[in-house]
């Protein structure tokens, strides 16, 4: 009796042992070699069999397509279409082609599509502003020269895309962006100097068509539109040098912050072109793109360049610095890095086209 039980033991073991030797792959040829010479009852057990097993994404793309097609041959047109939807899961941009794939997958896959209704993203870029003067404005009765820098700042946000096709999708998004820029005036009173920080934050909610490319590890794309800009506070860090070359002597007077939020426009306007890449990772995409934003309307309040409030009291800068703020248009370009997760969706569509797939076959032909 004691040897019947260690002979037994050792039997389990052994068959156990075999069964974990034998791997997906190893079902998965074996039933190749059975569908090869018509065993389809026996494919369809062998691959149900391996389904209870952890697969990578690819088995699973082998198991369901192989599947398709036996219940394809078997008459069993519904249960073909569940394994091609459970294949699109496993991996949705998967796409036959005549070259490749057997004809009737080619066939089956027209009457279905993967394509995400929304892709979500979210953006972390660095925006570098200037302005445009419209109306320049000048406290000195002497001519002054004046020059801008660009600051880098930040700006970060979400969106998200409609697809209309696999080509061309609409999108918008919603940005916090901070934006600033440098301006530099010499010739003050002949020898003085007035250096600005001009700082201010942003609400972006743009709206744009995109094209892109649909196939590839790197995918290029580019768009245009518009964008509604919501001003949440201006600030103005200016700075004085009072020279005196007679004397050989140079003053800096340091000012603090001005709040000129008052003497702006809350709601701006600008248009937007943008161009960038995508790369796929996976089911996702990361991507690196170059917006420009261009301001189309004027941000200072006409009637508060030299005044400030309903008061109507003078802008302290105007006698403390020798300096107000003209009309102009504020401008950007921004490098932005983003991440992208589109919301897959397998379905059937109403109307499956088959003409595509015959072109190319008589093409090969």
């Amino acid at each position: 009796m004691r040897i019947l039980s260690i002979i037994f033991f050792a039997w389990i073991s052994a068959a156990a042992l075999q069964a974990q030797e034998t791997t997906v792959d190893d079902v998965l040829n074996r039933a190749t070699e059975a569908f090869s010479v018509g065993h389809f009852s026996t494919v369809r057990l062998m691959l149900s069999d391996s389904l209870t097993r952890k697969m990578s994404n690819e088995q699973k793309q082998r198991t369901f397509a192989m599947l398709a097609q036996v219940y394809l041959i078997l008459d069993k047109p519904r249960t073909a279409d569940s394994c091609y939807l459970l294949l699109l899961r496993a991996n949705p941009e998967f796409v036959p082609t005549p070259e490749t794939d057997p004809i009737d997958i080619v066939y089956l896959s027209q009457k279905f599509t993967t394509r995400p209704l929304f892709t979500p993203h979210v953006r972390l870029g660095m925006p570098l502003a200037w302005a445009t003067n419209l109306f320049s404005t000048n406290t000195s009765s002497l001519a002054t020269d004046a020059s801008q820098s660009v600051r880098p700042n930040v700006e970060f946000g979400a969106g998200i895309e409609w697809n209309y096709n696999d080509h061309f999708s609409i999108g918008t998004e919603a940005l916090l962006s901070f934006r600033s820029y440098g301006k530099r005036i010499t010739g003050i009173s002949l020898h003085d100097e007035v250096n600005i920080i001009d700082k201010q934050s942003w609400v972006d909610v743009p709206l744009y068509l995109k094209y892109s490319d649909s196939k590839g590890k790197w995918r290029p794309y580019g768009y245009a539109g518009a964008a509604l800009n919501l001003l949440l506070s201006s600030r103005a860090t200016i700075g004085f040098i009072n020279r005196s070359p007679s004397l050989g002597v140079e003053t800096p007077e340091e000012g603090v912050d001005v709040n000129t939020t008052d003497s702006r426009y809350l709601i701006n306007r600008s248009l937007l072109l943008g161009a960038g890449v995508k790369y796929k990772y996976g089911k996702d995409f990361f991507f690196a793109e170059v917006r420009y934003m261009a301001g189309l309307n004027n941000q200072t309040k006409p009637d508060q360049v030299y005044v400030r409030g309903d008061e109507g009291t003078l802008v302290p800068e105007a006698t403390k610095y020798q300096y107000v703020f003209g009309l102009f248009r504020l401008n950007a370009v921004s490098i932005s890095v983003g991440y992208v997760r589109p919301i897959y969706q397998p379905r059937v569509i109403k109307r499956a086209s088959t003409k595509q797939v015959m072109r190319k076959i008589n093409k090969k032909k």
